[in-house]
């Protein structure tokens, strides 16, 4: 009896201890063999042999009197090296998306005096075998050999004690069971030995909140509070932010997590508190969906309207640096029944959801917020978040469009955003290819092609659609296809089609552009290719067109096949470009000076090149020599004969065209040199030459002839400066031409002096107008505000800082007070031709508003002008300009009516008073900016119905409207010059923002880019005829002081103000003249402001001498008399006192002819001049005229 009930007490306790295997250990899960055979553990002999896992509890390992458990591998002797075995841990239950980490205490054990060099592998599997469907590698530990001794000494310096540790860290992508697997790999070597495990733990990996999680990230608080979350109690009372799962809000017997907000009665309505999110990576530019499943909570029979707010924050802060507000959700109520039914109506089920997107700027950690604002009215309810998910937003991978530049060459397979359409429903279609071998190279070509069924079949109607791409308005693109075609056996085939701009891959979208029609296209090429060069793709043609759109979107390039003139054949496609530089130059548009080639950029675009005498050598672009000897390729032009007995030369090579303009002096320079052959010594000759056309027929002027040019320094060069190229000569001529057109500068090769023939080498060639230096200098005027205008020639200037002022030119400057412009007042400082009378804003006490207004600088008397009836509380108008006479101001009125569209342009005269020019567009606004010497022409702007300022122009006080020739609105006119001639103005998206000019005759003219892409421009200024402008162009957004000024003339285009400053030798004085403002009428003074070399702001008078313009001066008696003009060859002038001088000068300022008179009348043959315009300065002894004449 006692042995049976011995044996029933040990069967109970085996069933008490037993484990079962089937059910997952829960973390944190350790496993160090103190409890004997580890619970669970499996043990594979994959490779059938000794030695295998065997669990041990009976050897004293550390010394220290007691057995220590370990889990080994010993094999019977040394020479067993093999092993091949699997230890696997219990289950374990991880979750997806959790990172654990994963300890193994283990060393190798030596047998006898050999040293052992063990491996294994940590693995997860997600069954106990080494066939596991799931099988990953976290780590491979390999030669480690046996740490500490054994038998241990309890000293520590066992092989338990200094056991090594894996440890790795596992982040299933699946929750499920998994286990932790030793898989044993032998030694290394002969030698085997022994492999111990002490201890094997699985745990989740502390959570560092300072690291962001990465998308997709989700939280349905299921896991408990939700990790790294935190919680602000912004109104320091409750209800605050709790963590719940102790409801049951389904109805399904099971409790629900939330975080909520429940105030502590229904009077408690008020909420201002912030949960956030744990830290959250997202890139910028990329789209982020978010999505809250929330609900309101009724307090017994109220019902609750909660409101919220879903934001974004760079801190788990309400005043973080960055907070935007992504969505607000008011006057949400309970939806569904609590507590639920487990009938899918309870609140959780029926949970709202805000769904909201977010694009940062800016890749960094965020936050997701969710600001509880409380409750309406004054019933307060409960706030409930169920789940929160932020994951990257899903595009449509052709909803996306491409960005510039956009190139596509069919070489990653049939563009998946193309679209193809078979407009006339019938044969042939586009089809894309990839299986002809075009070029001959073995490889088959991608291309997109139309191919008709046979040569009877001419017609075709389809268009090919590229991928969506984004353009900005005002941008210039350039589109671009190499295309070819292809005959159809002996047939020759003309094939046309027309490319396109479209809104929509469609042929009927609403928008549509045509660039250009092609037609008659012929096969260019050899097909099939020989792999020689001249197959269809090498020998392609380019079709590039410009495109502006005037609406910034989206928008596709098509090609629209429209068949064959007679003859079916095939239409190929090699690519298709968008670009917001031109793939190659447009050699039919002449370039304009300066021009400049020094052939960096590869053999230079639109030269041409003229074997005159049919041998060789003849020109060629060089890019393969280092010529200075500093590990660099230099690019040249290079005529290099085969031998030195080939000493003949008659070559042209011919610039790309120019645009030069008559009676311009321009200078034009090539950098050139020699090269010897060998030991021969070459002496070269040539021609620099100007033609009318790039061919040795055309009609040419030789500029300069260069004889018997020995090479100047070494070849090759040493990188020590006295290479070929550093030791280049110069030619250096100067060219006027009589007419204005477009011309070639030329280099005639003609051969070398002597029997040794040598190279000839051009490194680079310059034309540009010819300034000479002069007497200008650069006035700066003490003010730290805007000089915003000058008298007729620059003796007088006028400005504002926080009051107007006023400068003469004996630099005396004086504050003169009135109201400057700021702080709701508008306007601008003007002054008169003469100097003596000012205009600008100014307070008139009786009616206590500001007013346009009037200062005679002679008796220091202000005048108030009044208004149109009108005021806005502070001004009833605003002075923007004055007449050069004095008799007209103009600017803005507010009208009596008010309202909006309540203030227009105005003008005063004494007669007149204030006079309202009115608006032609219905309540909108309109203003005037400025005005010629009398009033008759005055210029500013008209809003539209959407409120752009369109520039407008009043001729005796009709309006006109400034539009470009496609129809888009000019920006607002700024300037006039004096003659009423010309208007001037800033420049929109629909001229690229360039400043322009404008006059009713020959309509709008965009002056030119900036000298700075990128940047917005303005003119300001305009001389007496308009020949001379000045304004400014200025970054984006940015104020224009930050910007460069230019000047401009017809004949170099816009010049930056310094730049120009600098070539007539006049010191800066380290200030950009950033923002000139006006111009005077003689184009002799240019006024404006600056910044200095601290970046602080300066007033300037920049003074040009001698005039680049000339007109009479007002200031002075007009004594003075010269006749003809138009002259053809003698120039006759007189005085009614004596005279000293007469100069003729160009426009841009050089002498040209000069003459001493020593009585009161003289004349000056000028028969020798070219054709064009020319400045006449007369100097008497007590006064002086300068005039512009002509010369025919």
């Amino acid at each position: 009896m006692k042995k049976i009930l011995l044996l029933v007490c040990v069967l109970t306790t085996s069933a008490i201890f037993a484990q079962d295997c089937t059910i997952p250990a829960t973390l944190p899960y350790f496993e160090d063999f103190s409890n004997g055979a580890p619970a669970c553990w499996e043990y594979e002999n994959t490779d059938g042999t000794n030695p295998v896992w065997t669990y041990n509890d009976s050897v004293d390992i550390t010394g220290d009197g007691t057995n220590d458990p370990v889990v080994l591998m010993i094999p019977p002797n040394v020479s067993t090296e093999e092993k091949n075995d699997w230890a696997f841990t219990r289950k374990i239950q991880m979750d997806a998306g959790t990172e654990y980490s994963i300890e193994v205490a283990y060393n190798a054990f030596n047998l006898g005096n050999v040293t052992a060099s063990e491996n294994f592998e940590l693995v997860i599997t997600d069954a106990p075998s080494s066939t596991a469907s799931y099988n990953e590698i976290i780590g491979t530990y390999t030669d480690f050999i046996q740490q500490g001794t054994f038998p241990g000494q309890n000293d520590g310096n066992d092989i338990k004690t200094q056991a090594y540790t894996a440890s790795e860290t596992f982040t299933p992508t699946t929750s499920g069971e998994y286990y932790v697997a030793i898989h044993a790999l032998g030694s290394n070597g002969t030698d085997g030995g022994g492999f111990f495990l002490f201890s094997a733990s699985v745990e989740e990996t502390p959570v560092d909140c300072t690291i962001a999680v990465t998308v997709p990230y989700s939280e349905d608080f299921s896991n408990g509070t939700p990790v790294c979350w935190e919680y602000e109690n912004t109104d320091g009372t409750n209800p605050v932010w709790t963590y719940n799962d102790s409801v049951d809000i389904t109805g399904d017997g099971t409790n629900d997590p939330v975080v909520l907000m429940i105030p502590p009665n229904v009077s408690t309505e008020e909420k201002n508190d912030w949960a956030f999110t744990r830290k959250i990576q997202m890139d910028a530019g990329t789209e982020y969906s978010i999505e809250v499943a929330y609900n309101a909570f009724n307090l017994g029979n109220v019902t609750a309207s909660e409101n919220f707010e879903l934001v974004i924050t760079d801190a788990p802060s309400s005043t973080a640096s960055y907070n935007e507000i992504i969505g607000t959700y008011t006057d949400f109520i309970q939806q569904g029944t609590f507590p639920g039914q487990n009938d899918g109506n309870d609140i959780k089920t029926q949970a709202y959801t805000a769904s909201e997107t977010f694009t940062p700027t800016t890749s960094g950690g965020y936050y997701v917020a969710i600001h509880a604002l409380g409750s309406n009215g004054t019933d307060g309810g409960g706030f409930f978040l169920f789940n929160l998910s932020v994951e990257e937003s899903i595009v449509p991978p052709c909803s996306v469009a491409a960005t510039v530049p956009y190139y596509e060459d069919f070489s990653n397979g049939d563009p998946e955003c193309w679209l193809k359409e078979d407009t006339d429903n019938t044969l042939p279609v586009w089809m894309y290819n990839t299986g002809t071998d075009i070029d001959g190279d073995g490889i088959g070509d991608p291309i997109y092609q139309i191919i008709a069924p046979g040569t009877q079949d001419p017609l075709k109607n389809d268009w090919a659609f590229s991928q969506k791409v984004h353009m900005e308005a005002g941008t210039t693109y350039y589109v671009s296809s190499h295309y070819n075609v292809v005959d159809l056996g002996s047939s020759t085939s003309f094939e046309d089609f027309e490319m396109w701009v479209t809104d929509a891959q469609s042929s009927n979208a609403s928008f549509k552009e045509l660039l250009n029609t092609y037609q008659g296209i012929t096969q260019q090429g050899q097909f099939p290719g020989q792999s020689n060069g001249n197959d269809l793709e090498a020998m392609a043609y380019l079709a590039e067109e410009g495109f502006t759109p005037t609406t910034t979107g989206d928008y596709y390039v098509g090609i629209h096949a429209t068949g064959s003139t007679a003859i079916g054949g095939a239409f190929l496609l090699f690519d298709v470009g968008v670009n917001t530089e031109p793939t190659a130059q447009d050699c039919t548009e002449a370039a304009v000076t300066p021009y400049y080639e020094d052939f960096s950029n590869g053999s230079p675009a639109c030269w041409e090149y003229e074997d005159a005498d049919n041998q060789n050598p003849v020109w060629a672009y060089n890019n393969t020599t280092d010529i200075s000897g500093d590990g660099t390729n230099d690019p040249i032009l290079i005529m290099a004969p085969a031998n030195v007995s080939t000493t003949q030369k008659d070559d042209y090579a011919f610039s790309k065209k120019i645009q030069l303009i008559a009676g311009v002096e321009y200078i034009i320079e090539v950098a050139y040199n020699s090269l010897n052959l060998g030991n021969a010594v070459a002496s070269e000759n040539f021609d620099l030459i100007i033609t009318d056309e790039p061919n040795a027929t055309a009609t040419q002027t030789v500029l300069g002839s260069y004889n018997d040019i020995l090479q100047q320094g070494d070849f090759p060069g040493n990188n020590d400066g006295n290479d070929l190229e550093s030791q280049a000569y110069t030619a250096s001529e100067v060219f006027t031409p009589t007419t204005s057109g477009e011309y070639y500068v030329g280099v005639h090769a003609l051969g070398t002096t002597g029997t040794d023939a040598g190279g000839l080498l051009l490194f680079d060639l310059g034309v540009s107008v010819n300034t000479v230096p002069s007497g200008g200098e650069l006035i700066i005027i003490p003010t730290t505000g805007y000089v915003t205008s000058v008298n007729y020639n620059g003796t007088a200037a006028a400005g504002y800082n926080t009051e107007h002022f006023i400068w003469n030119g004996n630099g005396n400057f004086e504050v003169i007070g009135g109201v400057p412009p700021g702080n709701g007042i508008g306007g601008q400082t003007g002054i008169s031709d003469d100097g003596n009378t000012v205009s600008a804003g100014y307070l008139n006490t009786v009616s206590g508003l500001v007013e346009m207004s009037t200062y005679e600088i002679s008796t220091q008397t202000w005048t108030s002008l009044g208004g149109i009836g009108g005021d806005d509380g502070v001004e009833a108008s605003s002075t923007y300009a004055i007449s050069g006479d004095a008799t007209t101001v103009v600017g803005l009125g507010y009208t009596e009516a008010g309202g909006p569209g309540g203030a227009h342009a105005v003008a005063w005269t004494e007669a007149t008073g204030v006079v309202d020019l009115g608006s032609t567009v219905p309540q909108a606004f309109s203003r005037a900016n400025a005005t010629n010497v009398d009033g008759t022409v005055i210029a500013g702007w008209q809003d539209t119905a959407t409120g752009f300022r369109q520039g407008a122009v009043w001729i005796n006080g009709v309006q006109h409207l400034i539009d470009f020739p496609n129809g888009d609105k000019a920006g607002e006119a700024q300037t006039v010059s004096n003659d009423g001639v010309w208007v001037g103005g800033i420049g929109n998206f629909a001229n690229n923002h360039q400043a322009w000019r404008w006059n009713e005759d020959t309509e709008i003219e965009s002056l030119g880019p900036s000298p700075i892409q990128g940047y917005r421009g303005a003119t300001t200024g305009l001389s007496e005829d308009g020949s001379i402008a000045v304004g400014y162009y200025k970054p984006g957004s940015l104020p224009a002081i930050f910007g460069v000024g230019f000047i401009w003339t017809e004949a170099t285009g816009v010049v930056e103000l310094n730049e120009y400053a600098a070539t007539l030798g006049i010191d800066t004085q380290g200030v950009t003249l950033a923002l000139p403002l006006d111009i005077s009428a003689d184009g002799t003074a240019i006024v404006g402001s600056g910044l200095d070399s601290n970046n602080n702001r300066v007033g300037f008078l920049l003074r040009l001498e001698p005039t680049i313009l000339g007109v009479d001066e007002p200031t002075i008696e007009d004594t003075f008399s010269y006749y003809p003009n138009p002259v053809n060859d003698v120039l006759h002038f007189s005085g009614t006192t004596p005279l000293k001088s007469i100069t003729i000068y160009t426009v841009t300022g050089q002498i040209v002819a000069q003459k001493a008179i020593t009585s009161t009348k003289g004349e000056l043959n000028i028969s020798e001049l070219a054709n064009g315009i020319y400045i006449a300065r007369i100097e008497g002894y007590e006064s002086s005229k300068t005039v512009k004449i002509i010369k025919k």
